[in-house]
């Protein structure tokens, strides 16, 4: 009997004429073509869930308000102490490295001391400052600055009219830097106050040259920061 010889992949399919060979062909097209679509719906749901992140960490961000609470602890007043509270929105920070929010990008803060409330528009250099700063997210220092004495003059540089009279007798000027996180929530600092608790009357030239120099030491500190 003689013996039946087969070419390899080489039978026509029933129906439409392809051969074996062009069936492989298909096949592997079509693998092709599902291993790319299986990519892109990857890349797809990546992007999804990156989003779906991003709006998550969006949705959670808020304004944060921290009570705050100070000391003065040297000078005419050490002892005194106030209290208040600041307000940012942390959805401008990234929580990476130093970082800063002042008055302009809507910082907000009030502070209650020497039976006088202060603002953020009380600031010397308001709206640049009040600043509050970051480290990786973590609250620094808040660069606050409230004087009533003047740098006049025609010569002065970098001046500022946004002086604020505070109504104590004898305190000329009070400001704030570092802060301490509070373990039962909240900040504290230390506050610094120019003045003496109980003035001598003096002639308003001696007086007028005293805010000066009150002015200037204010501004070298904030350069100084």
């Amino acid at each position: 009997m003689d013996k039946l010889i087969f070419p390899a992949f080489n039978f026509i399919h029933s129906g439409d004429g392809r051969s074996g060979a062009d069936w492989i062909k298909l096949r592997d097209k079509n693998n092709e073509e599902k291993i790319i679509k299986g990519n892109r719906m990857k890349v797809f749901k990546k992007a999804i869930l990156a989003s779906s992140l991003l709006f998550a960490i969006n949705a959670n961000a808020a304004v944060v308000t921290e009570n705050l609470t100070v000391s003065v602890l040297s000078g005419d007043f050490v002892g005194t102490t106030g209290t208040g509270w600041f307000s940012y929105d942390d959805a401008l920070l990234t929580n990476v490295g130093d970082e800063s929010i002042a008055a302009v990008d809507g910082l907000t803060l009030s502070l209650n001391v020497f039976g006088q409330s202060f603002t953020e528009a009380n600031d010397i250099d308001y709206s640049g400052y009040p600043v509050l700063s970051f480290y990786d997210g973590m609250i620094q220092t808040l660069d606050f600055y409230v004087t009533e004495g003047s740098v006049a003059g025609p010569d002065c540089i970098e001046c500022s009219s946004n002086f604020t009279d505070i109504t104590l007798d004898g305190v000329y000027d009070l400001s704030l830097y570092d802060l301490s996180a509070v373990a039962t929530g909240g900040y504290e600092a230390e506050l610094y106050v120019n003045g003496f608790a109980n003035p001598v009357p003096v002639p308003a030239a001696v007086w007028l040259f005293g805010s000066g120099l009150i002015g200037l030491a204010g501004l070298a500190r904030r350069k100084q920061s």
